[in-house]
């Protein structure tokens, strides 16, 4: 990365995670990051902080489906992660959902819709390498019932795409600490937060004290 003099440097610039993302891991970013005079974007507060990766904007996703997620009825999904599974759970099968839809005056195609399902991606080598990772999850509105999913099922519901049964489905992301001091209770004092912040009781005891490097 070429030189750039203070003057052409905004530092100190936050971001959520739904506004950036790895420009070769394509994976959203959470953090701090600062922006140079010709638009470009890296990770740190500031060129001497952290790895300076790049960043790029997210596309937005709203009416799109992942290319590497083919979600049908009955079908199977692979996705990024590399995980697959078959015969997802059709609406048009289910009373309990199609009444709670009715009761919620919630409109849905005559297709069958896919439900979310747990699964772990695993860090990659660029995650291991900034020593961080993106993990997403999901709650049913009206259950207790918490498990982790995949990026591309995480953002299916938080854009509430048509191919997914969303309605009954909240969903938050976490970045989880990989490398350093203290990494388990970094991640745990996370969970804590976003546990208080989302109102998900019972997330912490999801993890079973388990808040280390899943690698």
């Amino acid at each position: 990365m070429r030189y750039f003099p203070k003057s052409q440097i905004i530092a100190n610039k936050y971001t959520g995670g739904e506004e950036l993302q790895y420009k070769k891991a394509k994976k959203p970013y959470i953090g701090y990051y600062y922006e140079t005079s010709d638009g470009k974007k890296f990770t740190g507060k500031n060129p001497t902080n952290g790895s300076n990766l790049e960043l790029e904007p997210i596309t937005d996703p709203a009416n799109e489906i992942p290319p590497t997620l083919n979600i049908g009825p009955l079908s199977t999904i692979q996705g990024n992660s590399g995980y697959s599974i078959d015969a997802m759970y059709p609406l048009v099968n289910s009373p309990i959902v199609g009444e709670y839809l009715r009761n919620k005056q919630i409109g849905f195609d005559e297709y069958a819709k896919t439900l979310p399902f747990p699964t772990q991606p695993i860090p990659n080598e660029l995650d291991i390498k900034t020593g961080e990772y993106t993990r997403y999850f999901c709650k049913k509105n009206n259950e207790p019932e918490i498990f982790e999913i995949s990026q591309e099922i995480y953002f299916l519901i938080k854009t509430k795409n048509k191919k997914i049964l969303y309605q009954l489905y909240s969903v938050l992301q976490l970045q989880w600490k990989l490398t350093g001091d203290n990494i388990e209770s970094i991640n745990q004092k996370v969970v804590a937060k976003a546990e208080k912040d989302n109102k998900w009781y019972g997330f912490t005891n999801y993890f079973k004290n388990n808040f280390g490097s899943p690698i």
